[in-house]
């Protein structure tokens, strides 16, 4: 089954790469016809985790906006596409796009957007039933328009559902042996809902608190005063998910410590947003637990101080 990848950022050529490494159809849609030209001409160049350097040929890569043009004259319709761009490249532009690309009857799109929302904009154009929610804690820095550094092992978790057709169901379960089969650790979730939120808590208290310091992931945890910090950031997010029926515990407050020290070198993607002048998600992230607590009219004063900060920064 070929898989298509909206957005060729950093976590979708580590897909596109691996993926294609392994022999398995590739497909990248891109933001522009540059970035497509040069995959095409000249591969994915794959830096793995082991500083092997691979280019990998094969992938096709077209410009997104020729897609519905493309796929009608081919008659083609989409057995699997990942969406893979950032919350804030999620415009009506792109909404109408998507559902101008034909799904096959037993399609699916799954989601890897950071934060919350993303579902609900997406269903405007494709079918409810096809679209699928996904975690992934791979990590990835993209250094050109065609080459990126795999930076770090995680796993790629993607949302199962009983109310599923049994025909999808088996598309599903095929997608993760191809995941599997090129190397990542994937698995379907029935609790897709618990796994965002509480990677929704990791970037809520990461992203923010790199951004606004300028440093990597790690230092977060070098002195007293920082892991004071996310401490704060971390209890007020835990207060809201206790009034959304979740609780966390210290092994969550342990994860948020173990991913700090496991990404160490990493540039969160927020810092690198902010360093490059671009949008960030943080109406996506901190944005998403500032709603939570107008909804239970709960106060959230560190969450509003990092919003403002980190919206004060962009727009300079």
């Amino acid at each position: 089954m070929r898989i298509d990848i909206v957005g060729a950022g950093s976590i979708g050529l580590l897909l596109a790469a691996v993926l294609r490494k392994s022999g398995q159809e590739v497909r990248v849609w891109t933001r522009t016809k540059e970035q497509a030209v040069r995959i095409s001409s000249s591969g994915i160049k794959l830096h793995e985790l082991d500083e092997q350097a691979y280019r990998i040929d094969g992938v096709e890569a077209l410009p997104l906006d020729e897609a519905p043009d493309i796929l009608r004259t081919r008659q083609e319709r989409l057995q699997c596409l990942f969406l893979v761009v950032k919350q804030t490249h999620i415009d009506q532009r792109l909404i109408d796009m998507l559902g101008r690309m034909p799904l096959a009857a037993n399609g699916v799109v799954v989601c890897f957007q950071n934060g919350v929302g993303h579902m609900e904009k997406l269903a405007r154009a494709v079918p409810a039933e096809a679209l699928l929610r996904a975690v992934t804690t791979e990590a990835a820095k993209r250094t050109s328009s065609h080459e990126v550094w795999h930076t770090g092992t995680g796993s790629i978790m993607i949302e199962d559902s009983d109310e599923l057709t049994p025909e999808r169901k088996l598309q599903l379960i095929k997608l993760d042996k191809q995941l599997n089969d090129a190397g990542f650790s994937s698995f379907l979730s029935n609790h897709i809902q618990d796994i965002i939120y509480r990677k929704l808590l990791v970037n809520a208290v990461i992203n923010p608190l790199t951004a606004l310091l300028r440093i990597p992931n790690g230092l977060l945890l070098e002195g007293q005063e920082r892991q004071d910090l996310m401490r704060a950031v971390y209890e007020e997010v835990a207060m809201i998910y206790a009034r959304e029926g979740i609780h966390l515990n210290e092994d969550d407050w342990q994860h948020l410590i173990n991913v700090c020290q496991q990404t160490a070198m990493n540039t969160s993607s927020m810092l690198a947003d902010v360093q490059a002048g671009r949008k960030t998600e943080i109406d996506a992230i901190t944005g998403a637990i500032i709603r939570m607590a107008e909804q239970h009219q709960i106060d959230v004063p560190l969450q509003r101080v990092l919003y403002q900060l980190i919206q004060a920064v962009q727009s300079a």
